[in-house]
Parts: structure tokens; sequence; C-alpha cells
């Protein structure tokens, strides 16, 4: 449409009269990056850019830049295009018993089921609820800004692209004010108060991670539900940890963009700190199909879980100590 049009978006940055040449050089390294795939290094050149009053967009057709006063996107919200450029209150003091963080792309009506679920039947604890979404193809941006629009203890971040997983996640960890942040799939709908259980266990002293359900394993490679309460990982369906956990395992690693394989790593992340991963039993959660997994091509989520194992195994795999005995 460029083409026909003759509008050539593709040079606006370099004939905006408004950048200096500083810049520019600093947005054509930065596409530099992005095109070899160094995204944390255009990351950082993005925030240093911000940092200085300008404002990076990245367009299908070229990066814009604008300095702050221009950058109203008249009848837009701001969107993010990293977890990095979402502020970080972890030194901030809790606000809330819980943050509850969900992930959404198509799938408004899903997360609305189990947004729902959690003010219906937890309203007996002051509960935070993050969500993150990234570039919607569908109504999904409509009905979670209308449903969450009068609900002050609710965050809606608008992502200009679907960030991956584990970012989207950080999105919420960096947010979160909750004394335990649970993560939620929005497969999983509340029929009752499962955060007051999940709570009681991890006051058990030396229990850093809770959930609905645990894996073990013997190897590293293959993953059995946990016989017992006492597991090597909590799955991402519900998982609970303390927030001041956080500081001490860290981000999430933004390499797992798919979700499979996340909560392997970051329950070993967690436990690498001496931390045991107990389950809470019979959790009064409602399973549903999980969307994602179900409309993708088998070949195409087998590629991206297989991916995902990878980075998990190469990073814990000689670390036995963690899974070398059950529990």
């Amino acid at each position: 449409m460029d083409r026909v049009l003759g509008l050539g978006l593709e040079r606006w940055p370099g004939l905006s009269r408004d950048t200096p040449a500083e810049v520019m050089g600093e947005l054509r390294l930065r596409e530099r990056l992005r095109a070899g795939g160094s995204f944390p290094q255009a990351d950082r050149i993005r925030n240093g850019l911000e940092s200085r009053g300008l404002e990076v967009r990245d367009t299908p057709r070229a990066t814009l830049v604008l300095r702050r006063s221009r950058a109203e996107w008249r009848g837009l919200p701001k969107e993010i295009s990293a977890s990095g450029q979402v502020p970080n209150l972890l030194e901030q003091p809790d606000r809330y018993d819980f943050t509850v963080s969900l992930v959404a792309w198509n799938n408004g009506w899903e997360i609305l089921r189990c947004y729902n679920g959690i003010r219906r039947h937890c309203s007996a604890h002051r509960v935070q609820v993050i969500l993150v979404e990234g570039g919607s193809s569908d109504n999904t941006r409509d009905l979670l800004g209308e449903a969450l629009q009068e609900d002050p203890d609710a965050s809606l971040w608008l992502a200009d692209h679907r960030l991956g997983e584990a970012a989207s996640r950080n999105v919420a960890l960096r947010q979160a004010l909750g004394r335990t942040i649970v993560l939620m799939d929005p497969s999983m709908e509340p029929v009752g108060d499962f955060l007051a259980p999940m709570a009681n266990t991890l006051e058990n002293q030396g229990t850093g991670l809770t959930g609905a359900a645990g894996l073990v394993t013997r190897d590293c490679q293959n993953f059995y539900d946990a016989p017992a309460l006492e597991a090597h990982a909590i799955t991402l369906y519900c998982m609970a940890f303390p927030r001041q956990l956080v500081g001490r395992a860290g981000w999430m690693d933004e390499r797992f963009r798919f979700y499979r394989h996340l909560d392997l790593d970051y329950s070993f992340r967690i436990r690498q700190l001496g931390y045991r991963a107990v389950v809470t039993p019979k959790l009064p959660l409602r399973s549903h199909p999980h969307t994602l997994w179900e409309a993708m091509d088998p070949e195409e989520r087998a590629r991206r879980s297989r991916a995902n194992f990878y980075i998990f195994y190469r990073k814990w795999h000689h670390q036995t100590h963690l899974f070398s005995t059950q529990g």
C-alpha cells in the first residue's frame, strides 16, 4: 500500500528534521541488533533514548521516534514493547495480600471467566490483578478494558506485540504489590477461595512455592505428576510464591516465549535458593481446555515445546541435587 500511495514510510525516520543525527545512529544500530536477534541490547538503546525524553515506537514499516511532548497517540493507549519499560516496584512495601498475573492474547472471554471467578470468590482478600495483553487481533482489548475500568485494583498493560510468556509475567513481577504472587493460566476458573489455602501452605517454614499441581523427575528429562505433596516443580496453571523471593530468584528467563517449561525453570530457580515446592491439594479450581494449546498446529507446539525444554535442560541437568530424590 505504501508503494502505491508513495508515502515513503520506510524513509520517514531518516527524513525527520527533528531527529538529531546521533539519535538516528542509535536507531540504526538498534535495528541491526533487532535484525540479528540481540533484543536485550536493542532494548537498552530504547531505554536510553526514552530516558532522554524520546518516544520510540516500532511499526510494521518503520521505527518512529517522537519527543515526549508529541507522544500522545490520540485515542490510543500507551503500549509497551518490553517488560523493562514497566516500573519496578519490588522495593515498595506490600499493599495487597495477593497479586494475580494473567496473560491475554485473543482470549478475552477466557480471561474474564478467570478474572470474574477471582473477584466473585476471593473478596475476603485484598487482591491486585495484573493483565498483560499482547497485540490481540480480536476484541480482547475492548473486552478487558471495559471490564477493568471500574476496578481500581486491576491494571491492564498493553503491548504492541506478543511479548512472550516470560516477558509478560515479568511485567506482573515488576508491578506486583501483593505479599504473595500468583501466576494463573486463564484456562483455570476459580469456583471458590483458592488463595487462602495457598497462603497457608507458604506459611510453613522452608516452603517457597506452591500451587494446584506438582511434578517430579529422576533425570531432569521426564516429568511426572507428583505422587505426594512435595514436588520438584509447580505447574504454571496455578503457581504461587512470596513476592519477597523475586529479588533473589530474579526475573523470568525471557527466552521462554512459549509457556511450556517456564514453570520448571522458575520452580528450580526458587528451589535453588533452598526452598521447598509443596502442592496445595484440592484447590477450588475448574480446569477448562487450554485455548492457546488447542489452537496451535501440533507440529508448531511440539517445536516450541522442544525449544523451551532445551533451554531448561541445559541450565539445570547438572544440578542433580534438585531432582535426585523425590521432593
